[in-house]
């Protein structure tokens, strides 16, 4: 099974209410750092028709910029609230690279205070178990293992999260989304 799926879904901005991508946008590159992110509440920018998107509630929308910058590796839920994540690759490119989880060791906690929680980084001496690259458009992304993420020329990124994908199993999930997912 695969950690990353390439969705057919609508751009970006045709999620959104009018006039937000725009906002949104206008915070790509308005930085000095190489790795900035910007949290909101999705129901603020997302148009009605897609805030139950596939019969879930999505509350959190993340817009993440690396530019040549590679992240750490981390989960985005210790503790399995959210298991998946759609993200839109706006410019630019990624790389997402899983490991097992047998093949890390935590290394040090960090305090964000954007969602007043810890975030554990990780360790590892050993290759990903998995590694994509991802191109401009709209992807399922399981954000539940140990991965990171680099970004290749100026990667500009939307990722719009739901707890109740915490409820699933990563397989399940992507079943949910068999409707979705691109097959080549």
């Amino acid at each position: 099974m695969e950690y990353v799926y390439k969705l057919n879904l609508p751009a970006l901005d045709d999620v959104l209410i009018p006039g937000c991508y725009k906002i949104l946008m206008s915070r790509n590159g308005m930085t000095d750092k190489n790795n900035t992110q910007y949290i909101y509440s999705a129901r603020n920018f997302l148009k009605p028709s897609w805030r139950k998107f596939n019969g879930l509630d999505w509350n959190t929308l993340i817009l993440f910029y690396k530019g040549d910058y590679k992240g750490g590796i981390h989960k985005d839920s210790q503790d399995m609230l959210l298991k998946g994540a759609i993200n839109w690759i706006i410019s630019g490119h990624s790389l997402m690279e899983f490991w097992e989880e047998e093949d890390i060791r935590q290394n040090q906690i960090l305090v964000n205070d954007q969602f007043e929680n810890d975030i554990t980084l990780y360790d590892t001496n050993v290759r990903p178990s998995k590694k994509y690259i991802l191109k401009v458009g709209a992807y399922l992304i399981n954000a539940s293992v140990p991965h990171r993420a680099t970004g290749i020329g100026k990667r500009f990124s939307a990722s719009l999260r739901s707890e109740q994908t915490g409820n699933f199993t990563w397989k399940e999930l992507v079943d949910k989304f068999q409707n979705y997912i691109e097959t080549n």
